[in-house]
């Protein structure tokens, strides 16, 4: 026989369904005259903030995405590629998607264009110490953001005339504030954590002390970055983790283990990868 106690807990239960779904159609009702990119766009805001779940996406929505760029939507994973500004929006709800699916996981992966990564963010990739974004993304990152590159090699070449030469900078990190020059050119921003793996370009031979550096690295990245989300640089504070397969590309070392470590020394990122590749 139901009790009390019971009946009182499913009213409470039905009640609280009633109010988030009264909440979210007044959300819906909002932007309700809005159409295109502008409805999507917000969207996109409301999703990642919990106000509106994915499934509220309208078929409009859908489509606008799949112009944007193509996607596949199987049951775990919605695959947004991003070529553009625009992509920005597709990838943050593919990471929405991925985390209603695993509430739990720290390490969200997806497939699309680290450079689209929302503004604010902080780009994760593993350096050389010689001060040379030479291929692969940090090749990327120069192009983008010259100013953020003349930073990091000033860095590595004070580093050489030290004590220790670039030896000294493995297992730790270097946090590149936003650079107003490349904002200027971009009108968007990023944080930029080069974490020094390895001393030269091009694949490692070493795999096990690559790894220890990139553990050191990674806890040495946290604590500035905590640090700098309280104090900002010029006003602006970092956000969330967002990175690539690092140390798996041009230094050729499994994508598999690195991942563990960074698991382990952040509370989350999310991983992107170019159409699923390192």
């Amino acid at each position: 026989m139901t009790t009390l106690a019971e009946l009182v807990q499913a009213f409470m239960v039905v009640k609280t369904a009633i109010n988030r779904r009264s909440r979210i159609n007044q959300e819906l009702a909002k932007i309700s005259h809005l159409h295109g990119i502008p409805h999507l766009y917000e969207m996109e805001r409301l999703i990642s903030s919990g106000s509106v779940p994915v499934s509220m996406l309208t078929p409009q929505d859908l489509g606008l995405l799949e112009a944007i760029d193509p996607i596949q939507m199987p049951q775990t994973i919605m695959k947004a590629m991003a070529s553009n500004q625009n992509s920005t929006i597709g990838m943050r709800i593919a990471v929405t998607m991925v985390k209603e699916m695993y509430p739990h996981a720290k390490i969200v992966e997806i497939p699309g264009n680290l450079l689209n990564a929302p503004t604010g963010s902080v780009l994760v990739h593993a350096c050389n110490t010689w001060g040379m974004w030479g291929a692969g993304f940090a090749r990327q990152l120069r192009e983008k953001y010259p100013a953020a590159y003349r930073f990091y090699r000033n860095y590595c070449m004070t580093a050489r005339r030290g004590p220790n030469g670039v030896f000294g900078l493995l297992g730790r990190c270097l946090v590149i504030p936003p650079q107003m020059a490349d904002i200027e050119r971009h009108h968007t921003y990023h944080w930029i954590a080069c974490i020094f793996t390895k001393i030269s370009p091009g694949c490692s031979s070493n795999w096990g002390a690559t790894w220890t550096n990139t553990a050191f690295a990674l806890e040495d990245m946290h604590i500035q970055v905590e640090a700098l989300q309280h104090s900002g640089v010029n006003g602006l504070y970092p956000g969330k983790y967002w990175t690539c397969r690092f140390n798996a590309g041009n230094f050729n070392i499994p994508w598999s283990r690195t991942r563990e470590i960074l698991a382990s020394r952040v509370p989350e990122a999310v991983v992107v990868s170019w159409n699923g590749m390192d």
